[in-house]
C-alpha cells in the first residue's frame, strides 16, 4: 500500500500556468510600441530556437543577487537572438526599453493564465490539510508572478534556482523543497508535465507523480485518494 499523502509539490509553467498567447505575438506587440516592427511568427520561431541555444544554467555558489543577474543576462540574450532571427533587432536606447518591458511583462498576470483545474486542485489540497509547494526552474520573477496571479497564498514552499541555486532535474532542488516541508519523498505527490525534468526526476527520489499533460481535472481525485490512506 502507498504511504499516506502529506504534501503536494507542483511544477509551475506548463502545469499550473500557461502563457495567454504565443510569445511571438507578445514580443511583436510590445516592440511595435517602440517603433520596432517584426513578424510575430518569425519572433516566435526565433524565440524557440534561442531557448535551445541558451540552455538553463544554475549557480549554487553565487549569491541571490548574482543569480538574478545571470538569469536576466540569459533572457536578454534569448530576446536579442529572437529579434535577430526576425530581422528587426532593436538598437541603441530602444533595445534596452524593449527588453525591459518584455521582461517585466512576464512577471505579471497579464502574460499568464491558470490552467483549467489549477486553482481547484490547490484548494482541494488545502482543504485536506496537506502542505503545498512549487518546484520550478522559473527565475527570480517567480514569487512576484505567483502573488500577482493569486495563488501564492496556497503555498508553503517555493523552491527555484534563485532561492536554492539548483534547478530541475537535479535532485537537489526537489530535496530542498522536501527539507522545507520536513517530509519524506514517499509522502509527497509531485505534479508536473515534463517527462525527464519533472516526472522521472521526482520518481527517482521516491515521489509518486501525476502527469499534468493529462489535464488537472483528474488530479483532485488522485489527491483525495492518496490523502485518504491514513484516514
Amino acid at each position: 500500500m502507498a504511504p499516506p499523502l502529506r504534501a503536494v509539490l507542483f511544477d509551475v509553467t506548463g502545469t499550473l500556468i500557461e502563457t495567454r498567447e504565443d510569445v511571438g505575438e507578445t514580443y511583436s506587440r510590445i516592440a511595435a510600441r517602440h517603433g520596432v516592427h517584426a513578424s510575430a511568427s518569425r519572433l516566435g520561431a526565433g524565440f524557440r530556437q534561442a531557448l535551445r541555444d541558451w540552455p538553463e544554467q544554475f549557480f549554487p555558489d553565487l549569491s541571490p543577487d548574482e543569480r538574478a543577474e545571470t538569469e536576466r543576462d540569459r533572457w536578454h540574450g534569448i530576446l536579442r537572438q529572437a529579434f535577430n532571427a526576425a530581422g528587426h533587432s532593436p538598437v541603441g536606447p530602444e533595445s534596452g526599453r524593449v527588453f525591459q518591458e518584455i521582461f517585466d511583462f512576464y512577471r505579471r498576470k497579464e502574460a499568464w493564465c491558470l490552467r483549467p483545474g489549477a486553482r481547484s486542485s490547490l484548494q482541494t489540497a488545502r482543504d485536506l490539510g496537506l502542505r503545498i509547494g512549487v518546484v520550478s526552474n522559473f527565475d527570480h520573477r517567480l514569487e512576484a508572478l505567483l502573488q500577482d496571479i493569486g495563488i501564492i497564498e496556497f503555498l508553503d514552499v517555493i523552491a527555484h534556482p534563485f532561492r536554492c541555486g539548483h534547478g530541475k532535474p537535479d535532485p537537489a532542488i526537489f530535496q530542498a523543497a522536501l527539507d522545507q516541508l520536513d517530509i519524506l519523498a514517499a509522502h509527497c505527490l509531485f505534479v508536473g508535465h515534463d517527462p525527464s525534468r519533472d516526472l522521472r526526476a521526482a520518481e527517482a527520489l521516491g515521489m509518486p507523480t501525476f502527469d499534468a499533460r493529462l489535464g488537472l481535472r483528474p488530479l483532485e481525485a488522485r489527491i483525495r485518494g492518496l490523502a485518504s490512506l491514513d484516514r
